[in-house]
C-alpha cells in the first residue's frame, strides 16, 4: 500500500477519535490512538444508585419512592394511562434514583415494576391503541394508591403530647 494511503487512513482514525472528548471540569482532552494505547482499559461503570433488594417487604421505602416517581411521571405527561415501557423509560432517566440500575446494573423490568406495585393494589391493565395493544398502568390507580399511602403515613405519625 502506498505511504500516502496509509497516512490518510491513520489521519482519518485520529480525526474520528478526536471527536470523542473527555471532560475534566472545563478542560477537555482529545483522544488519539497513541493516548488510548497508554491508558488503562476502561472499567465497567458502577451503578449511580446503590443496589437494592427487589423485595418490598425488606425495603418498604422502595415502594413508596416508586409510587412518588410514578405520580411525578403521570403529572408531567398529563395522560390518563401510560404503557409499561414508557413508564420504565421515564423512571430510568434519572440516574440518581435506583430504577436505572435496579437489578445488576440494568433498568427495572416490567415484572419487577408490577411486583413492587402489587402491595399497594396497583395492577397493570390492557391498553388499546389504534396501532395495537399494550400493557400499562392507569393514572387514577397510581394516584389513589399514593394518596392512601400518604394518609397512612400521616395517621401513623402522631405528635407527642
Amino acid at each position: 500500500m502506498p505511504k500516502t494511503v496509509t497516512n490518510l487512513r491513520t489521519r482519518m482514525k485520529v480525526i474520528k477519535l478526536s471527536k470523542i472528548r473527555i471532560g475534566v471540569s472545563n478542560i477537555s482532552e482529545s483522544v488519539t490512538l497513541e493516548s488510548m494505547k497508554k491508558r488503562p482499559a476502561i472499567q465497567k461503570l458502577e451503578p449511580a444508585a446503590p443496589l437494592v433488594s427487589p423485595d418490598t417487604s425488606k425495603n418498604p421505602a422502595l415502594g413508596h419512592l416508586l409510587l412518588k416517581d410514578l405520580v411525578e411521571i403521570f403529572k408531567a405527561e398529563k395522560v390518563p394511562y401510560l404503557r409499561t415501557r414508557d413508564l420504565i423509560a421515564g423512571l430510568s432517566t434519572d440516574l440518581a434514583k435506583p430504577w436505572a440500575s435496579y437489578f445488576r446494573g440494568f433498568a427495572i423490568t416490567p415484572r419487577q415494576l408490577s411486583s413492587l406495585l402489587a402491595p399497594y393494589g396497583v395492577t397493570s391493565c390492557s391498553l388499546y391503541y389504534k396501532l395495537g395493544n399494550a400493557k400499562g398502568f392507569r393514572k387514577q390507580a397510581v394516584i389513589s394508591a399514593y394518596r392512601s399511602l400518604k394518609l397512612k403515613q400521616k395517621k401513623s405519625v402522631q405528635p407527642l403530647a
